[in-house]
């Protein structure tokens, strides 16, 4: 090329959850069956859409406004259903220049990174889900900064550790939380937020809180939304129907902007978030049209519990399966649909193995390992021997070794085979020597 299309240093943006794919289908293709347990694709694993949903789709398929565009802020009904369920339970009130609508929550992160500056950071957790951490540090050029999350304690952040940062890195602006969390399926402590916020209004930063799983909550910690302690903070609130309803398919999310004008530097980022959904025209207009119906449908609430009672059963029996292990760390999550394994690095070394029938694939999968983390060895190992597709925990911008599975099998029956194959797995890496 005359020019250099990329910047000087850049590197591939490795996204491990679907990079892993591409092996897992080659593995397919020597005659072995794959459980893909890597993406959070609710549907994809079997979940059925209940009928009433359909038909609200059916409608509004009918009506000829869903074919066209929509407002660049989003479609009146949407939002006027958002300010009203936020208004009557919040004591803070959003209006209509609060909310802003997004082709999904990657569109709406990846637009937040590129209008940042290139030296205003964001302060990450770690583990942190890798659309997250690949956009702040692609947009800055530099490694992401992050604030560890602590798998002995239930993956809650450490405060003073997030007060070091800040203490230490002019260059932060902001604070993520992803609550909950993927990938760990943390809920933030209520007196932690508070904590968070009270760092945000000591710094003079931003939070940006992406709350995806508000609704997929079903362990013993209660969830706070952000917008609940958040004061006089400027925050960003991050929602969306993938998870959910579920429907991933419809790219549906939106962003809540919360005490917009109490800060003018913050006030011009929003107008400019704006400004380039204007330049994008708008969001898909036909999941915002259904978005009041689905989400005020006299049977939605029992959808959601029906999902977390399915979700607190599988957790359950993982967490009873894998804690027996010596050698892995594990902790029940609270909510969102990933189950988090961490290796002790005492028990890790490099020459650790799963053994692999046919001799094509083990080929595959020995090329795949050279000078990989040992974690990455690991679920490489497991998907040519056991057909079990899961995501290195290192991958998610962390030193921890482990791994992250989702819960969406929709089959109890092949999900607990699947968790058995997986114990089996773990303890025979952990055995194994050259």
């Amino acid at each position: 090329m005359r020019k250099n299309l990329n910047p000087i240093g850049a590197e591939r943006l490795v996204y491990e959850i679907r990079e892993i794919v591409n092996i897992g289908k080659q593995i397919e293709s020597f005659g072995k069956k794959i459980h893909w347990e890597n993406i959070g694709d609710p549907i994809n694993k079997g979940e059925k859409i209940p009928q009433w949903m359909k038909d609200i789709l059916k409608e509004e398929i009918d009506n000829d406004l869903s074919w066209g565009y929509s407002p660049t802020r989003g479609s009146k009904g949407a939002i006027d259903f958002i300010l009203k369920n936020n208004n009557k339970t919040n004591a803070l009130k959003l209006d209509e220049e609060d909310i802003l609508f997004f082709n999904g929550l990657g569109d709406a992160i990846a637009t937040i990174y590129s209008r940042m500056a290139s030296n205003a950071r964001l302060l990450l957790p770690s583990p942190c889900y890798t659309a997250h951490s690949i956009g702040e540090s692609d947009h800055a050029g530099e490694k992401p900064i992050l604030y560890h999350l602590d798998p002995e304690n239930n993956w809650q952040p450490d405060i003073e550790e997030i007060r070091q940062k800040l203490e230490n890195i002019e260059s932060i602006c902001g604070i993520l939380l992803i609550n909950p969390d993927n990938p760990t399926g943390t809920v933030f402590l209520r007196e932690t937020i508070q904590k968070i916020v009270g760092l945000a209004k000591e710094f003079g930063l931003f939070i940006i809180s992406d709350e995806i799983y508000q609704n997929v909550v079903f362990g013993e910690t209660p969830y706070t939304p952000l917008i609940e302690v958040i004061e006089d903070v400027p925050a960003i609130g991050m929602k969306g129907l993938s998870k959910e309803i579920p429907w991933p398919g419809s790219r549906c999310a939106w962003l809540e902007f919360y005490n917009r004008t109490n800060d003018p530097e913050f006030e011009f980022f929003v107008q400019r978030l704006l400004d380039t959904k204007m330049s994008q025209v708008c969001a898909t207009t036909l999941p915002q049209l259904a978005l009041p119906k689905i989400l005020g449908h006299s049977e939605y609430p029992a959808l959601l519990e029906s999902r977390k009672e399915i979700l607190r059963e599988k957790v359950d029996f993982i967490y009873d399966e894998l804690s027996k292990i010596d050698e892995v760390i594990v902790s029940k999550p609270q909510g969102a649909l990933y189950f988090t394994v961490v290796f002790k690095k005492e028990s890790l070394n490099e020459w650790q193995f799963i053994e692999i029938d046919p001799p094509e694939a083990k080929a595959l999968i020995e090329e795949q390992v050279k000078n990989q983390p040992f974690d990455k060895k690991f679920c490489y190992y497991l998907l040519g021997a056991k057909g079990i597709c899961v995501v290195p925990l290192s991958s998610f911008s962390s030193d921890l070794m482990g791994f992250r599975m989702t819960l969406l099998e929709t089959d109890m029956d092949i999900f607990r085979q699947v968790v058995k194959e997986i114990s089996v797995g773990i303890r025979a890496f952990f055995s194994s020597t050259l």
